[in-house]
């Protein structure tokens, strides 16, 4: 069964994160891409008792429904066989610095998520789950995207700058479903462990 997607556009994620700001649309999509990324295997509801603290979103109880199909969508295109996966951020007509800064926003809230998601995990199953190199290093790069200053990129020229925007978005996009797939893996061989 295809879920047809309700939360494809930034717009509808900027009326769940309560806001008017692309930014705070863009941040609340990283955070339930961290906690999805991190913990693929929790029920919904471990996943919005995660997100909750996370933000500073005034959530109506009317907007939890829409919360939950938002995080289901944002699951199923993680996991989806075509990659379709995408961070939700601002389109092509808008400008540079305003895509830049919500991509830094989308990779802070990534890792605040992810980072919840394994402290979670490790809650429920009273141990630390050690990260790989390759998540640590995914990790840094996030935080060091997360950091860009849009104010600062030298607008000299807007093509090369576009195609470095655009090279960093694959990066995130294709690193995201890896750390996905990294969690699901070392979620199989801790449970694999635990029946033998």
């Amino acid at each position: 069964m295809v879920m047809a997607l309700i939360f494809e556009h930034l717009d509808e994620w900027r009326q769940l994160s309560g806001s008017a700001t692309d930014g705070d649309a863009s941040e609340l999509h990283g955070l339930i891409c961290g906690l999805l990324a991190a913990a693929p295997g929790s029920a919904l509801e471990r996943i919005m008792q995660a997100l909750e603290p996370l933000g500073e979103w005034q959530w109506q109880a009317s907007h939890r429904q829409q919360i939950q199909q938002g995080i289901l969508e944002s699951a199923t295109q993680l996991d989806s066989e075509d990659f379709s996966f995408s961070p939700m951020l601002p389109d092509d007509d808008t400008p540079l610095a305003d895509r830049t800064h919500c991509l830094g926003l989308w990779c802070g809230g990534f890792n605040a998520g992810f980072g919840a998601g394994r402290q979670d995990l490790a809650k429920q199953h009273g141990q630390q789950s050690n990260l790989s190199d390759d998540e640590q290093e995914v990790l840094r790069d996030m935080e060091q995207i997360a950091r860009v200053d849009p104010n600062l990129l030298d607008q000299d020229d807007a093509n090369e700058l576009e195609a470095s925007y655009a090279e960093l978005l694959e990066y995130v996009r294709t690193a995201v479903m890896l750390m996905r797939q990294s969690s699901l893996n070392t979620q199989q061989a801790e449970n694999h462990q635990h029946e033998a």
